[in-house]
């Protein structure tokens, strides 16, 4: 799977951050272009994380029951 770039909107877990994903999609019938957003929750052992960050992550062994991103370097 390749590096998806998103920006951080969370760091209140420990080793965790939740990452902003945005992206565009057409609508099946009527063709109009829409924005989308997906949270996914990463590993991050990088310091100095802060929300608005932007990173990029990348799909790793789970974590937890929820988390199997890991945060791959600040952009």
């Amino acid at each position: 799977m390749p590096n998806l770039k998103g920006t951080i909107i969370s760091t209140k877990m420990a080793n965790t951050v939740v990452v902003s994903i945005a992206y565009t999609m057409r609508h099946k019938k009527y063709g109009k272009i829409l924005k989308r957003t997906t949270r996914l929750l990463a590993h991050s052992e990088l310091p100095g994380l802060s929300v608005g960050d932007v990173v990029e992550i990348t799909q790793t062994r789970p974590y937890s029951k929820s988390v199997y991103f890991k945060v791959e370097k600040k952009s």
